[in-house]
């Protein structure tokens, strides 16, 4: 369907899209347009474009059809040329045509994102365009950045991984122009890499000295990286290029004129001695094979000094790199269990019966615990120190007591003892050390304790002596009593850590009758275990169960019936112990760890001693980060006390 061509009208306002639509073909004889429109509404501009080339315009109400524009020149111009100079005047003013079927919209490029261009795949015009373009050779979302930066300030650029294209969206001439770019980049590399080892310089310090040369050269396909576990330099790029680079390599890889140098190498965590003495020792045979090698430690500032030929030194510095580590802590915690039960029982009768005249006999059983004739003794003495004796033979627990001492007739005493002993403990002990991995760690809790360890007397009389007496002397040892424990952590690959323990618990036991010194029991445990971090596991214990009895009697008559219990005594002793060991590793790889593992402990003893009531108040412990500034408090106040003393004065 052809309309009439459209006329020049007066300017109107469109309150919605304004479609402008060409019914015709031009003319033959139209075959130029000359451009004079100065200070002209869009409106018109439009009109006249559509009237020349035959193509039809909707106007976005945004664009605003009474924008004034300016559009003009001296010679005149196809059809074409003259709509490819409107779109060029368009861009000015920040608006893009895009093809929609049979009409080009003109809309602001601020909207050129949700806009879908549709011009040919051949458009070179200011016309939107949205281009997807496969890649195949190399990543197409690694070539959106290099692309952003060539498009318009509201064109679009994404990757479809997937697929690995680009999905370009922008005018049809910067589209071309990006597309181009593209087809540069993505070629196949069948370019060889070369790798060129080195005998005397770094392959470091060979690619940066490359890399400065090539700074403002044409090197986009030239690439020199350096591989430090050859101290090999890769080269790659083409051929010719890759020529020239090979014998500058070969100019610089030279050895050096002094034969060696030294080099200062600070530590961050490792021992200077230590580690010292072991590149000493690793590298020893190097030094037989006429290389000048030395390596001191500077304990002051924890450097070492090492004086080595470059390929040495390269070999010295990747083991220090490798050895300069943080190494992790293991807070050990040691759980030890003590439940105990003693119970003693003794039941015994003695008896005595004298007379001047005729001997009738005793029995004394010390089984039972008291002696019948120390009693006697004691009492017929009649001093405080035979009583004392007495009542120290009587002892506890003697149930019936009765007799009579006559100078001149029967003197008799009977003595039923029974004696029920019970004793019982409960002991829990945790505890724990914190060391470096593979660090032999040592925690002492005890006391010094002396011991008897022999008595002398000289065999003649003693020449220094005044009064030439011999004096007897005892020697006195000191042992440690407690608990004395030692631990080497070693971490192992996925976070186990395997653990060497010695530990020795001792401890001070009743006195024992008949003991010339002090008795210590101890319990002794030495072994290797792998344990997870945060785990616990069983050491090794002890549960045991003693019973011993005993029976003194006169014989046959202790068998008596029913009289048999006045001639024997009885005793029956049963230890019961429940020893258990226990013990749990946490890794500490960093400060918050650590931080965090203080805060637990510190937080665990406060909330103890905050949990005690004392009669009279008692300080209660600061908070852990306040703990420290106690000092520096203490030390104020007493700077201001001798302060306002000197104002008094």
């Amino acid at each position: 369907m052809q309309m009439s061509p459209i006329r020049k009208k007066p300017v109107r306002r469109w309150p919605a899209a304004t479609v402008l639509m060409l019914a015709g073909a031009m003319s033959a004889q139209q075959d130029t347009v000359r451009l004079n429109y100065r200070n002209t509404d869009l409106q018109e501009v439009v009109e006249a474009v559509a009237e020349a080339t035959g193509r039809n315009f909707v106007i976005d109400p945004l664009v605003g059809a009474d924008r004034k524009v300016n559009l003009f020149g001296s010679q005149p111009l196809s059809p074409e040329a003259y709509y490819q100079a409107f779109l060029s005047m368009l861009s000015a003013h920040g608006i893009v045509a895009v093809p929609s079927g049979p009409v080009i919209r003109l809309s602001p490029d601020r909207t050129m994102r949700i806009l879908a261009g549709a011009g040919p795949e051949s458009s070179a015009n200011d016309e939107l365009r949205t281009l997807v373009l496969p890649v195949t050779n190399v990543d197409a979302q690694g070539l959106v950045p290099i692309v952003r930066p060539m498009m318009s300030p509201g064109a679009h650029v994404a990757a479809h991984p997937p697929t690995n294209v680009l999905i370009l969206s922008d005018r049809g001439s910067n589209v071309n122009k990006v597309a181009r770019v593209i087809g540069r980049i993505d070629q196949k590399n069948d370019q060889p890499v070369e790798v060129i080892p080195l005998e005397h310089a770094s392959a470091r310090d060979i690619v940066r000295v490359l890399n400065e040369m090539a700074v403002g050269a044409d090197t986009a396909f030239n690439l020199a990286v350096a591989d430090d576990r050859t101290n090999s330099v890769l080269l790659g790029g083409e051929q010719n290029r890759r020529l020239e680079l090979r014998a500058l390599v070969a100019r610089l890889d030279t050895p050096s004129l002094e034969g060696g140098n030294t080099r200062v190498r600070y530590l961050n965590y490792a021992d200077a001695a230590s580690l010292s003495e072991k590149l000493s020792t690793q590298f020893a045979d190097r030094a037989g094979e006429g290389e000048r090698i030395l390596v001191s430690a500077d304990e002051a500032t924890n450097a070492l000094i090492i004086d080595a030929p470059p390929t040495t030194m390269r070999h010295i510095v990747a083991v220090v790199d490798q050895l300069d580590i943080r190494r992790a802590q293991v807070l050990v915690e040691v759980l030890i269990a003590e439940v105990s039960a003693d119970r003693a029982n003794q039941l015994g009768v003695n008896w005595a019966a004298y007379d001047p005249q005729r001997v009738l006999g005793s029995t004394d059983f010390p089984a039972s615990g008291t002696s019948l004739r120390e009693l006697v003794a004691g009492s017929l003495s009649g001093t405080d120190q035979g009583r004392a004796v007495a009542a120290e033979a009587l002892g506890p627990g003697a149930g019936f007591a009765v007799g009579r001492v006559r100078d001149d007739g029967l003197s008799f005493a009977a003595l039923i003892s029974a004696v029920e002993n019970t004793a019982g403990s409960n002991i829990l002990g945790t505890p724990m050390v914190v060391t470096l991995d593979n660090q032999e760690a040592t925690i002492n809790v005890g006391q010094n304790v002396p011991f008897i360890t022999g008595s002398y007397a000289s065999s003649g009389i003693n020449p220094s002596s005044a009064d030439g007496q011999i004096r007897p002397f005892t020697t006195v040892g000191r042992n440690d009593i407690g608990l004395t424990l030692t631990i080497t952590p070693r971490i192992n690959q996925g976070d186990a850590v395997r653990l060497e323990i010695d530990q020795t618990l001792s401890e001070l036991a009743p006195s024992v009758a008949g003991a010339v010194d002090l008795v210590t029991n101890t319990r002794e445990l030495t072994t290797a275990v792998i344990v997870e971090d945060g785990g616990t596991l069983v050491l090794g214990g002890l549960i045991q169960d003693k019973i011993r009895e005993s029976r003194q009697s006169v014989p046959v008559l202790g068998n008596l019936p029913l009289i048999g219990a006045l001639f024997r005594a009885s005793g029956q002793t049963r230890e019961k112990t429940n020893l258990m060991l226990f013990i749990r590793p946490t890794i500490l790889r960093d400060s918050a760890q650590a931080d965090a593992a203080t805060n637990v402990k510190y937080d665990y003893l406060r909330r103890q001693q905050l949990a005690q009531s004392f009669s009279g108040g008692s300080t209660k412990m600061p908070e852990l980060e306040d703990a420290f500034d106690l000092g520096e408090e203490e030390e104020d106040n007493a700077g201001t006390v001798e302060a306002d003393g000197s104002d008094s004065d």
